[in-house]
């Protein structure tokens, strides 16, 4: 909480998943592993408690942005791709409210998609966030 203007905390994953003819499947797979991992459903409350704690909630929609970059030459990806990904930090993960993540995926081509997956680092450490992404 007292770094959090400086995005100290805030982690960002991208990479390109092939394989992928429907966008919305992949999104819906992201939805069924939050429903099924607790930690991806929570928040941190802090305001009128003893102590910070963080609290798992029953239901919580991943918020997903669907974009299509498959029309734009390659430089023109990777300068969008640094512009979103400069936007997702500047934006903040807002602790009091769960999810602690969020998602954009850019259609690349037919099979292709662009992943960026930005979400705070109380969710995960560098091990789980590979456990998580084999799910």
């Amino acid at each position: 909480l007292s770094q959090g203007d400086q995005g100290v905390y805030l982690e960002q994953n991208t990479f390109v998943l092939d394989g992928v003819p429907d966008p919305r499947v992949l999104g819906a797979a992201w939805q069924h592993v939050v429903d099924a991992t607790p930690v991806l459903r929570s928040r941190i409350a802090w305001e009128g408690v003893a102590e910070p704690v963080q609290v798992v909630c029953r239901r919580v929609g991943v918020p997903i942005g669907y974009l299509d970059w498959s029309h734009l030459p390659e430089a023109d990806r990777r300068r969008e791709l640094r512009q979103l990904l400069a936007s997702e930090r500047e934006r903040g993960i807002d602790l009091a409210v769960a999810p602690l993540m969020r998602l954009t995926l850019a259609r690349l081509s037919a099979t292709e998609v662009q992943v960026v997956w930005t979400f705070h680092h109380v969710l995960l450490d560098g091990w789980s966030t590979f456990q998580l992404l084999t799910d």
